[in-house]
């Protein structure tokens, strides 16, 4: 770890920020990506009724991501210490934020199944996507703990110099969710159940492939029996509650998205949106794993002062997260209806649908990555409430407010198009804040 760190602090910052790039993406896009492979073959086994069903059993998978605010804010606080030289407290901070995911995936494996068709009807599912909503939901939440678990330790095991086994652990998991998606859904006829019990088998593959880094003397993470502390705790929810802030209003606004697609254009709509937010999901995904390949370089420099690497990097990041967003619109508007047909071949209508709303509702994704950069490098350098007040702001409080303005004025045209105003506005605020806030001392683009 020490030497590791030394590296962090001397080494050449492109090669540096490759190490963890890659693997940072990797981990980011673990969940996502097994929503999506079960969303091209649910749509092409089960059909645009199995498609709303998932969308609407997505924001489950935000309740889940608790382990992403372990792993974020506990490696990241981490991380700092080690700049500063404090080399003791790390295997506190990582003992707390394992009890504290194994704990929350079991409670909520025991309410879920107590309460499934309420915490169906919440998502909300009704008439003929109760079944399925909660035939999906079911299944997943028995696996919580190979959610929460990979989310947690992947941080800490990037930062603690074994970046690439995140993605050896994704690509496991990516092939046999494929396999068992197919055998589950297309030979054993198994439905949306099949689908759920695919992905959560291959999420155990993914957890037992990230816990051989504690095997042998690999890493130097180990478990503490006395690790209790409060101000460990506090610390590492105060660093990583945005992301928690980020992924708890993804699942708020998904209802609300699907609230409005049902409104406006009825089943077909809810179908043709959950296209939508699952590539915008791979998206942000990979725009959050560029910035988390960022973090240790950033949190480390920055508590050994050294604050010109810390701009360096910032610099980096940014300029990637700019150049893959503008690819990314780029081959959504031009290719957008093969995509579109790539998840459901069989409905006319939501080929309609969401040919024309892909060139309005990924204009967001424009600014997307630099929106995530910026409030990730907030968190990075501990600057955890500011960052938690963007992702509310982004993620809950202004989306919302668009919404519901944009509905009423141009209709279903302005549900798409809130996602671009919504990141506007994210951006001037946040360019506001770095000039209040933090003196000039970064940022200095130039």
């Amino acid at each position: 770890m020490n030497q590791n760190i030394q590296d962090i602090k001397t080494k050449d910052l492109k090669k540096l920020f490759l190490k963890y790039l890659f693997p940072s993406v990797a981990g980011c896009l673990s969940t996502g990506i097994l929503v999506f492979i079960d969303t091209v073959f649910i749509g092409r086994g089960i059909g645009t009724l199995g498609l709303a069903s998932l969308n609407i059993s997505l924001p489950y998978f935000s309740i889940i991501s608790f382990g992403m605010l372990l792993g974020i804010g506990g490696a990241t606080a981490a991380a700092i210490d080690a700049g500063r030289g404090n080399f003791e407290r790390k295997n506190s901070i990582f003992t707390t934020a394992v009890f504290l995911g194994v704990f929350f995936s079991i409670s909520l494996s025991i309410i879920i199944s107590i309460f499934l068709t309420e915490f169906a009807q919440l998502l909300g599912a009704q008439g003929e996507t109760l079944p399925m909503v909660k035939d999906y939901v079911g299944v997943v939440s028995k696996f919580a703990a190979f959610y929460i678990l990979p989310h947690t330790l992947n941080p800490f095991i990037r930062n603690d110099g074994n970046p690439n086994l995140s993605m050896v652990s994704l690509a496991l998991c990516c092939f046999f969710n494929c396999l068992l998606d197919y055998i589950f859904i297309f030979i054993f006829k198994w439905g949306m159940s099949g689908a759920a019990l695919a992905t959560g088998i291959a999420q155990l593959i993914s957890t037992l492939v990230l816990l051989l880094h504690f095997v042998g003397s690999k890493g130097s993470l180990k478990l503490k029996k006395n690790f209790w502390d409060l101000k460990i705790l506090l610390r590492i929810f105060g660093i990583g509650l945005a992301s928690f802030i980020n992924e708890i209003s993804m699942g708020i606004i998904i209802f609300v998205f699907n609230y409005f697609s049902f409104k406006f254009l009825g089943n077909e709509g809810v179908s043709s949106y959950s296209i939508m937010l699952n590539i915008n999901l791979l998206i942000y995904l990979v725009c959050s794993g560029i910035a988390q390949g960022a973090q240790p370089i950033i949190s480390v420099n920055y508590g050994a002062r050294l604050y010109t690497r810390v701009n360096d990097v910032l610099k980096m990041a940014l300029k990637l997260q700019l150049i893959f967003s503008l690819i990314c619109y780029i081959i959504l508007f031009v290719f957008r209806k093969g995509i579109i047909l790539g998840f459901d071949s069989e409905s006319i209508k939501v080929l309609d649908i969401a040919s024309r709303a892909f060139p309005l509702f990924f204009l967001g994704t424009i600014l997307w990555g630099i929106n995530t950069q910026l409030s990730s490098f907030l968190q990075s350098i501990e600057h955890g409430r500011l960052s938690s007040v963007i992702n509310f702001l982004r993620g809950f409080a202004l989306i919302l407010l668009n919404i519901f303005i944009l509905s009423k004025l141009i209709g279903v045209n302005g549900v798409w198009l809130t996602p671009f105003l919504t990141e506007i506005f994210t951006l001037i605020f946040i360019l506001l804040c770095f000039k209040m806030y933090l003196n000039n001392r970064f940022l200095k683009l130039y």
